[in-house]
């Protein structure tokens, strides 16, 4: 067995020893749980600062940080019996998904006990004796403190039983973490890259996302922080319940890590004319130069104005859907018919409203996907990707409007136009309609992850929907606002008239 392998078996021993710690204290106690989670979060530190010392190498405690708030989440989670709640499931996820990817970028780059993280041997240089307690208390102790508070939140989110459910804000957090996870999974990427493929010790990481700002791995991290508070908000959480975890990051980040690497960095030639040139932390000058960039106007404010609407009514309907709160359904059936009415506006500006929302502009074949995807396609309004998904959600949203008209659960709720058809015919849109979420779900999900990598890749395209103009060589689109309204009142008449058929 290799030396690290016999590292990584060390790891695994003393974590298994610090878990069945903190099982023994949950159940002894019987307290409230925010308080039992406490104990053993603290108990099991102990239990891996003791393999610290054992094996003389405070490098051990590192993946704590990314192990214990996945496992907090589960026992608050258990432990509140909300397993039925959509927006749990969604935030367990995050917090999963945040935990293994920086459990895993922590593994690759361990290189086993041989060797300790270069600020704890600096401090072990400069406390001498004393290093041990010092790493008990400030690098044992400290940092499980400070992740148990930005958990709070995640606690409230996970716990509570008066939260607002998939709102708004809710997804608004929930974006914030993906944005930030991709973020730090790009960033540590071209790190391990860079370290790989540099030509001299010294050199300074400027390029890809390090060009944006000089610290992206921990903007990503302090954002996934964000991201808890924010859904935490969402639910009705004070201020200090919400935003502890937020400040204690700020804190930890902008006050001890950033400036101690700052400070040893420093030395390196060429890190003080990158320093002047890139800001720490928010990238605003990128951003900025993103929208200085000469745009042209391509979606017209009917088209915008739809578009948000479109996907608040649609958000709606899916949570008043999947929440399975009967008092729900006459909310959801109200949302169907929006969404319907947004629908057949669509279609009618798809072929009488501005340039480039018209049916001729969404057509998709696979020479051009093909050279999409190889960088060689021509800059237009639509690219073919984005053509192609505009064209799923449109058909999605509209089968599940039509046939929401026909279902029934054959006990409370039943469409308005159910009883003009078979019974057989409405089994069969009962049927659709129970499936075809499924693929609009996934044409979000398609949707938001790709408009992340455009962020990534500094193509502000996402940001064309609020402004409406876009970096492409194209006549400009004219406004049609008195169609529009037209169009909004016809598209209204005729769901008005179709309801009234019941």
């Amino acid at each position: 067995m290799s030396e690290r392998s016999r590292s990584f078996l060390w790891v695994g021993v003393a974590y298994a020893a610090a878990l069945a710690a903190a099982l023994a204290c949950i159940v002894a106690m019987s307290a409230h749980p925010l308080l039992e989670a406490a104990v053993a979060d603290l108990v099991a530190t102990l239990v891996v600062f003791g393999f610290s010392l054992a094996l003389r190498n405070s490098s051990l405690y590192d993946p704590y940080w990314s192990v214990a708030p996945p496992l907090l989440g589960l026992y608050w989670w258990l432990e509140a019996g909300r397993v039925d709640d959509p927006l749990g499931w969604l935030v367990l996820a995050l917090v999963l998904a945040w935990g293994v990817r920086l459990t895993a970028n922590w593994a690759y780059g361990w290189r086993g006990l041989a060797e300790e993280d270069w600020r704890y041997r600096d401090l072990q240089a400069r406390t001498g004796v004393w290093y041990w307690p010092v790493s008990l208390l400030g690098l044992h102790l400290m940092p499980t403190v400070m992740v148990f508070a930005g958990c709070v939140p995640l606690f409230y989110v996970l716990s509570s039983d008066g939260g607002a459910g998939l709102g708004v804000w809710a997804w608004a957090g929930l974006v914030i973490g993906v944005a930030a996870l991709a973020l730090e999974s790009r960033a540590d990427v071209e790190l391990h890259r860079f370290r790989a493929e540099r030509e001299h010790p010294q050199a300074v990481l400027s390029t890809g996302v390090w060009s944006w700002c000089r610290h992206p791995n921990y903007l990503g991290e302090i954002g996934f922080w964000v991201a808890l508070g924010v859904v935490a908000w969402s639910q009705g959480a004070s201020w200090f319940m919400g935003g502890v975890g937020i400040l204690v990051m700020f804190g930890l980040f902008g006050v001890v890590s950033i400036p101690m690497i700052e400070r040893k960095l420093s030395a390196r030639p060429g890190y003080a004319s990158y320093r002047q040139s890139t800001r720490m932390l928010l990238p605003v000058g990128r951003l900025a130069a993103a929208l200085d960039t000469p745009l042209t106007s391509v979606w017209d404010l009917p088209l915008r104005l739809w578009h948000w609407l479109f996907a608040l009514v649609i958000g709606g309907s899916l949570y008043t859907g999947l929440a399975g709160d009967i008092s729900l359904m006459e909310t959801h059936m109200l949302l169907g018919y929006g969404v319907l009415a947004l629908v057949l506006f669509r279609l009618g500006w798809a072929g009488w409203g501005g340039s480039y929302a018209r049916f001729r502009h969404y057509t998709v074949s696979p020479p051009r996907m093909l050279a999409h995807f190889r960088g060689t396609a021509r800059p237009t309004a639509h690219t073919a990707p984005g053509a192609a998904i505009a064209i799923v959600f449109v058909i999605g949203a509209a089968l599940q409007a039509v046939t929401g008209l026909f279902t029934t659960d054959d006990i409370f709720t039943e469409g308005p136009l159910h009883g003009h058809v078979s019974p057989d015919l409405a089994e069969a849109m009962t049927w659709i309609h129970h499936r075809v979420f499924w693929l609009v779900l996934g044409a979000i999900g398609v949707h938001l992850t790709a408009h992340l990598v455009y962020a990534l890749r500094k193509d502000m395209t996402a940001l064309a929907m609020f402004s409406g103009r876009k970096a492409v060589d194209v006549p400009p689109v004219r406004a049609r606002a008195t169609l529009a309204l037209v169009t909004a009142a016809v598209a209204g008449g005729l769901v008005w008239g179709l309801l009234s058929l019941a």
